[in-house]
């Protein structure tokens, strides 16, 4: 039984890049058990949805018939993502705007939960920014300009190349 546990846990932590999913769990049961026990917090989240997203609307309205409306949410210092020219134009500016501001909203409703443990919060909102980060516009060709400029400049080379290495990483 040692022997078969031992080599789950070591093919769990490969596939898992070492983080215990039990400990992932309790962290996130942590999180929405005091968020369930925290109504001020979940009404504070649910107005901040409610604002949020008629602010975005208007933002959406504007970034689509004015190229130069401002960005609603600046990205964090070091998220260089969406710096290009071709990110502020519509509509890849309402794309990653609205994914800064899923970011910004699972941010706030992963932290200042009253009564996580520290470790849990840190680990719940790394996690979950994680989790969002996979779904970044900037990682899918059809929602990413600066993809789509370079596939018509290479006539789809670079979509040829991107797929041998990732060919190459899953034979490895």
């Amino acid at each position: 039984a040692d022997t078969i546990d031992g080599q789950f846990h070591a093919l769990q932590g490969r596939l898992t890049g070492g983080l215990s999913p039990v400990a992932v769990g309790l962290a996130y049961l942590d999180w929405v058990l005091h968020l369930a026990n925290s109504p001020g917090k979940a009404s504070e989240l649910a107005r901040n949805s409610a604002v949020k997203g008629a602010e975005f609307a208007d933002y959406a309205w504007r970034g689509a018939t004015d190229p130069e409306a401002p960005p609603y949410i600046r990205p964090l210092p070091q998220d260089r993502r969406f710096q290009g020219p071709a990110w502020q134009q519509w509509p890849f500016n309402v794309v990653h705007q609205s994914f800064l501001l899923t970011e910004q909203w699972w941010r706030y409703a992963t932290t200042g939960v009253r009564g996580m443990r520290p470790h849990h919060q840190d680990l719940v909102s790394f996690t979950a920014r994680q989790a969002l980060d996979v779904f970044a516009p900037s990682n899918f060709p059809w929602t990413n300009p600066e993809i789509i400029q370079r596939t018509r400049e290479e006539g789809g080379d670079n979509l040829r190349r991107g797929a041998e290495n990732l060919l190459q990483d899953l034979t490895r």
